[in-house]
């Protein structure tokens, strides 16, 4: 990602930044960190739609056969009471995998109308302080799909659907 200040595409548009006290209880209620580069990105606007909407993939996905297409990056979401909400990231799991997996964080919705999805995965983490890898879920193919080692691969992935490959 060349300037962080570009990312998004309609920056201060629709999300305040992401608080400090809101990312604290979402860690502490997750109980694993957030990769750095995505706080900061929260830190700028709490989730929105970035400029570069596709992913580069190594192999192929029920999008593609070298890429996922997103429409967004989710920021932290609370409830109407004020709790953090983890609740489609609990159905994602279930659907994919049949039963919730606390490990799992939905960042990304694709624009599949609701059956693909990527997620930061931290099931192959043993510290709360380790950096996740990125999956795309399929409620077809029922088993995550790698498409990134950390978050930072994530955004150097990223790229305009008119952008030569």
């Amino acid at each position: 990602m060349e300037n962080i200040n570009d990312f998004w595409k309609y920056p201060d548009k629709y999300n305040p930044k992401l608080s400090s006290e809101l990312l604290t209880k979402f860690e502490e209620k997750f109980t694993y960190k957030l990769p750095k580069r995505y706080q900061e990105l929260l830190q700028m606007s709490n989730g929105g739609i970035p400029v570069k909407g596709n992913v580069k993939t190594n192999t192929h996905t029920s999008w593609a056969k070298d890429h996922v297409a997103i429409l967004d990056i989710k920021g932290i979401e609370t409830k109407d009471n004020g709790d953090i909400n983890l609740d489609a990231s609990n159905y994602w799991s279930k659907q994919v995998l049949g039963h919730e997996a606390t490990k799992l964080l939905l960042i990304c919705d694709c624009p599949s109308l609701g059956s693909d999805v990527v997620m930061l995965d931290y099931r192959g983490c043993d510290s709360a302080n380790d950096e996740p890898c990125i999956v795309h879920m399929d409620s077809q193919y029922k088993a995550p799909i790698k498409i990134a080692d950390n978050f930072d691969d994530f955004l150097s992935r990223l790229y305009h659907d008119y952008e030569e490959e």
